[in-house]
């Protein structure tokens, strides 16, 4: 009975992490997203640099959206 419900409350507990995991990291995406187009839409070299370097950030989260949104439609067509 307790390894049931200990069973249940972690697998509660880690969809519930996962989920508010998945949507800091796509708020930090649009926020890195924006800040790029800012950056990179001034005249001035170190903004425009800065702009190209923000690329560092955005590649991973990018790929993280991607995965976050295909197991997604996996889970509704499953």
């Amino acid at each position: 009975m307790i390894s049931t419900v200990t069973t249940t409350v972690t697998t509660v507990a880690t969809l519930a992490f996962g989920a508010a995991l998945g949507a800091l990291g796509v708020t930090l995406l649009i926020s890195l997203l924006v800040a790029r187009e800012i950056a990179t839409a001034d005249t001035r070299r170190s903004l425009r640099l800065f702009g190209r370097n923000l690329d560092i950030g955005i590649l991973p989260l990018l790929i993280s959206f991607t995965l976050i949104v295909v197991f997604k439609a996996l889970e509704i067509l499953s």
